[in-house]
């Protein structure tokens, strides 16, 4: 076997474990458009092309048939390209989106790495209690019914001792909090005549017209995009990469 060869099959095998593990992170992890809004593109870029050519490159480097040490060599390398992944995609992991929190007036993309341990102490027994790993899961965090509880919530928002869309023993599921997102939605006519070509797709593939749906902020990472919400059930109908700051700044105005 010449050098070309084996590095051409190292360089398959690794191309084969990129194509699995970009599988797990664009389809469970990160769903888009989380994954571009969540700020993991550049990441992803550079674990993938480390391991797609850095152990192929190394292997080419160093083969030669029948060369003393080949195999020792060689295992260096696997465990070296395997340990760069390994570090790489935890780092991702722990970055995922975990859940989608209503809060307020807007949702927020919280990651698994952003929720506290001290957080997590907190909303034990909670059925909201560890990160999931199939994917974010939509909850909401409404106000307290209780005055003397609301009151106490909210000296902790404003002491700036708790966050409330970071705070898992605040979540409740989505589905029981859907009035107080119908009350939020933003009207479509506040996007202009002409609707943003992302939000018009939207509405085409879920064949339904605007009038019959709404949108908020949903806040990421590093961007910001729009989630559309049916009116009538609160069905989240998915999200539209549009920036929705401009249009909430413009009906403020």
């Amino acid at each position: 076997m010449t050098r070309f060869q084996a590095a051409g099959i190292h360089f398959g095998i690794s191309i084969l474990i990129a194509l699995i593990f970009l599988s797990l992170v664009f389809f469970v992890w990160y769903p888009q458009p989380y994954f571009s809004i969540g700020g993991g593109d550049h990441l992803l870029v550079l674990l993938i092309g480390v391991d797609i050519t850095i152990g192929p490159l190394l292997t080419l480097l160093v083969f030669k048939a029948g060369k003393p040490g080949l195999k020792r060599d060689l295992s260096i390398i696997a465990m070296l390209q395997i340990s760069a992944l390994v570090l790489g995609a935890s780092v991702i992991t722990t970055a995922r989106p975990a859940f989608v929190v209503f809060t307020i007036d807007r949702f927020i993309v919280v990651s698994a790495n952003d929720i506290t341990d001290q957080s997590w102490d907190r909303a034990t027994g909670s059925k909201f209690n560890s990160a999931p790993w199939g994917g974010p899961v939509l909850v909401s965090v409404p106000m307290p019914e209780d005055p003397k509880a609301r009151n106490a919530l909210m000296i902790e928002v404003l002491s700036g001792s708790t966050d409330m869309s970071l705070e898992p023993r605040l979540y409740v599921p989505y589905q029981d909090d859907i009035a107080n997102v119908q009350k939020h939605l933003q009207d479509m006519n506040t996007l202009g005549a002409s609707l943003p070509e992302p939000i018009a797709s939207r509405l085409v593939q879920e064949d339904i017209n605007a009038e019959a749906v709404g949108w908020l902020p949903l806040v990421g990472r590093t961007r910001s995009a729009m989630m559309l919400i049916r009116r009538t059930d609160a069905t989240p109908l998915g999200l539209a990469d549009v920036d929705p700051w401009p249009y909430l700044r413009k009906k403020q105005d």
